[in-house]
């Protein structure tokens, strides 16, 4: 925020502010969501239009399909995840970017756990009445195995 915040006028780093306190909050509920394996309630943070574009699979169009491919990320063993916002760009009155990175915990099987490292784009949607994931792109730090 730092490069908005000298550079704006007072309502404008509020404004910016804002959009990142209520976005911060979107991310807490996705990962309380997430972290308890409710692929419905990871889906819900989404725009019913959304674009997930997972590593190594096909780009997924919807709330449905989100849900879907979540679930699947679950089944398969993604147990936990965290996030950080490195930086978040306003786009405009409706639109915002955020850049970060992400932390995976995942038990692929009975005594294994690997820690999956990478960065993550999303672009946040405000419907109206809230931010919610319009389009959101990750991708591991970690060479293929």
């Amino acid at each position: 925020m730092g490069r908005y915040t000298s550079a704006t006028t007072k309502g404008r780093v509020k404004q910016v502010a804002d959009i990142r306190s209520e976005i911060e909050s979107k991310v807490k509920g996705f990962l309380e969501a997430f972290n308890r394996g409710d692929a419905a309630g990871v889906a819900a943070y989404y725009t019913e239009e959304a674009r997930f574009l997972p590593p190594n699979a096909e780009k997924i169009t919807g709330k449905q399909g989100i849900q879907a491919a979540w679930q699947h990320n679950m089944d398969i063993g993604v147990k936990e995840a965290d996030l950080e916002i490195v930086e978040l760009i306003p786009m405009g009155e409706n639109y915002a970017c955020d850049v970060g990175k992400y932390k995976l915990r995942i038990e692929p099987g009975p005594g294994v756990t690997v820690e999956d490292t990478g960065k993550y784009v999303v672009i946040w949607k405000h419907d109206g009445e809230s931010w919610k994931m319009d389009i959101d792109i990750f991708n591991s730090d970690l060479p293929p195995p």
